[in-house]
């Protein structure tokens, strides 16, 4: 009887993020790759894909051995707007007064964070990002809006430091020109009484 050393890969369902599922060699049906999907954040077995998938469930479907497509960990997102941009990905804010835009991104969907392996709630993972938090604390959970913020105080916002003041709005912000600027098509201009040099 031969006996052999070599360790079977992972199977797909295994990976848990794109970076492994896509560098990995596969292990079912033949196949020395897995697929990832985007909608869904799974690795997919290739022979499983067109019955796992059917009718676009998966959205779109990496592949190639490759993760330079792989989309970034919405934990890298460290503001409520960038967050909010990536399907995947919702905003566990602090509530109340503090309007200072503070939170954490995370994967998830409509109703919640996605369970992981603690089942964790918004305040469990706000906790784990800023130890220090209020014992009267509530927290929530944001997919579609981001929550009321002052974007001028924080910095959460785009104006041109030099050009440009923000202007707090109830929700979001805009920029408007500076002291010694003028708007010319959507841009601020400086504005030279004796003529710009």
């Amino acid at each position: 009887m031969k006996t052999s050393s070599a360790v079977c890969p992972a199977r797909c369902s295994e990976h848990k993020d794109c970076d492994t599922c896509l560098t990995s060699q596969g292990a079912e049906g033949g196949w020395h790759e897995c697929h990832w999907s985007v909608e869904l954040n799974e690795c997919v077995a290739p022979s499983y894909q067109p019955l796992y998938c059917a009718g676009g469930t998966c959205g779109l479907v990496l592949s190639g051995g490759s993760n330079e497509h792989c989309p970034q960990a919405c934990s890298s997102y460290k503001q409520c707007s960038t967050c909010l941009r990536h399907a995947h990905c919702g905003w566990c804010s602090l509530d109340g007064t503090n309007s200072t835009g503070q939170g954490v991104c995370y994967e998830g969907s409509l109703d919640r964070p996605a369970a992981g392996p603690e089942k964790e709630t918004c305040d469990a993972l706000y906790t784990k990002e800023y130890q220090e938090v209020p014992e009267t604390a509530v927290f929530s959970w944001h997919y579609v809006r981001c929550p009321p913020e002052n974007e001028c105080e924080n910095g959460h916002h785009s104006c041109d430091a030099e050009s440009e003041q923000c202007v707090d709005l109830p929700a979001g912000y805009k920029c408007v020109c500076g002291s010694g600027y003028r708007s010319d098509n959507n841009d601020c201009v400086p504005v030279c009484p004796k003529g710009c040099v």
